[in-house]
């Protein structure tokens, strides 16, 4: 399914704003704006922590999706409130349900086995970078993939 291999793409490269932001799209399509919106937020988060301008895309999916929350659910999002340290349990959360496999989408639904292919330790330090708790989380090679949108 698209969606799982989309997901494997965030775990391979966990610091690329574009894999975020496809996530976000398929999640948005989906119907889970919150969800999604934690998706924008994190590709939006990482070109910032590289230094570089937000890209359009991600900037009118970011709005798009708060719009929807808000129509939907009459919720307005501060999606700056995600990166603060304090809410590290809500990111990593967030985090683990983007990239949550459920029983049967890479197995049969028989084994009933659950699987993130975003977890553990390299959950936390994408959590730290995010967060900016001086983790240096990204190579060269990860920040030139991460570079290009």
């Amino acid at each position: 399914e698209a969606f799982v291999l989309l997901q494997g793409m965030v775990a391979a490269n966990p610091y690329s704003a574009q894999n975020w932001n496809e996530l976000g799209s398929v999640i948005t399509a989906a119907g889970d704006y919150g969800l999604a919106l934690i998706c924008f937020a994190i590709a939006s988060r990482l070109q910032t922590r590289l230094g570089r301008a937000i890209h359009p895309i991600v900037i009118r999916n970011l709005e798009e999706v708060k719009k929807l929350l808000h129509d939907t659910q009459g919720m307005v999002a501060d999606v700056n409130e995600l990166f603060r340290p304090e809410s590290a349990f809500k990111l990593r959360r967030g985090i683990s349900a983007a990239t949550h496999v459920q029983p049967g989408q890479w197995t049969s639904p028989s084994h009933g086995v659950e699987y993130w292919t975003l977890s553990g330790a390299s959950l936390e330090r994408l959590v730290a970078y995010l967060l900016d708790l001086g983790v240096d989380a990204v190579s060269d090679v990860t920040l030139g993939e991460a570079a290009t949108f």
